[in-house]
């Protein structure tokens, strides 16, 4: 099969080198998008979910640290037994 792409056969708007590598990439890129046309979607779909678990996330270390600060600054003292004097020991 003969070569389809030549260099310089694509005139760009930005004034992008028409190379054959060039030229390549773009039918790669273009074919990409035409195989996934959600994936743009998605993408969008992820960067709100990124945003809304940074959120709760925040607000889960907010409640931990303040509202339950009572419950992990406690102090748990012990408090032995009161010592009673046996007057006799015991028989069995």
């Amino acid at each position: 099969m003969a070569r389809v792409l030549y260099d310089g056969l694509v005139e760009y708007e930005d004034e992008t080198p028409a190379t054959t590598s060039q030229m390549a990439k773009d039918v790669v890129e273009f074919l990409n998008w035409a195989a996934e046309p959600e994936m743009d979607d998605r993408k969008r779909m992820g960067i709100k979910v990124l945003a809304a678990t940074a959120v709760l996330f925040s607000i889960s270390i907010w409640v931990k640290r303040y509202k339950w600060a009572w419950l992990k600054s406690r102090k748990i003292v012990y408090d032995p037994p009161k010592e009673t004097k046996v007057t006799r020991p015991y028989r069995y």
